[in-house]
């Protein structure tokens, strides 16, 4: 199955503990193709690293989450 994530629902993967663990399953999902590109990623990363998030989750976080993306 091939499918695309909103930038959305990887910044609530982001913040919220439930969304995260819905988000693993998928990611270590091998019948599961996630499509992506450059583009989405680049959202995502600038808008998590808006000084508003930094309640949620450090940068080093967010540049693991990113580094894990696009690994994926």
């Amino acid at each position: 199955m091939r499918l695309i994530i909103d930038s959305n629902i990887w910044l609530a993967a982001l913040i919220s503990h439930q969304m995260r663990q819905r988000i693993h399953l998928l990611l270590i999902n091998p019948d599961i193709f996630l499509i992506g590109n450059d583009q989405l990623i680049q959202e995502v990363k600038l808008t998590a690293s808006r000084k508003k998030f930094r309640k949620y989750f450090s940068l080093e976080e967010l540049e693991r989450f990113i580094s894990i993306l696009k690994d994926r």
